[in-house]
C-alpha cells in the first residue's frame, strides 16, 4: 500500500493500520478491515521517518511524505493528488470516504 511499491511478494510484510492503536479505546480497531501490507522498509518510513498514512476508502490509502506531497494509492496503482484535495481528506472523519472509485 506504500506509494509506488510494486505488486506480489508478500515476503517480509508487516501489516498496518493507518490510524494509530489506542490502548484505551474500544475493541476493534485494528483488523483486516483497516490495515495493509507494508514492506518491512516502508512500514519503518511510515512509523519513524515521518511519512503519514489516511485509510481514504476500502483498499485506497492516501500518504504524506515528510515533504509536503500527497499519494493516493489503490487498485490502479499511484498517483499524486493536489494538495488542497489532499488537506481536505486527511482533516475529514474517520469513516467519511471523499475519494470517489473512478
Amino acid at each position: 500500500m506504500f506509494p509506488h511499491a510494486p505488486p506480489g511478494a508478500r515476503l517480509r510484510v508487516d501489516y498496518d493500520h493507518p490510524t494509530p492503536y489506542d490502548k484505551h479505546g474500544p475493541p476493534g480497531q485494528t483488523g483486516t478491515h483497516n490495515s495493509g501490507p507494508l514492506r518491512r522498509a516502508h512500514h519503518r518510513w511510515k512509523t519513524f521517518g515521518g511519512y503519514q498514512c489516511r485509510q481514504a476508502g476500502p483498499g485506497r490509502y492516501l500518504w504524506r511524505t515528510p515533504r509536503g506531497r500527497y499519494y493516493l494509492r489503490d487498485h490502479t496503482g499511484t498517483r499524486r493528488l493536489d494538495p488542497d484535495l489532499a488537506e481536505m481528506i486527511f482533516s475529514a472523519p474517520r469513516g467519511v470516504d471523499l475519494y470517489p472509485v473512478k
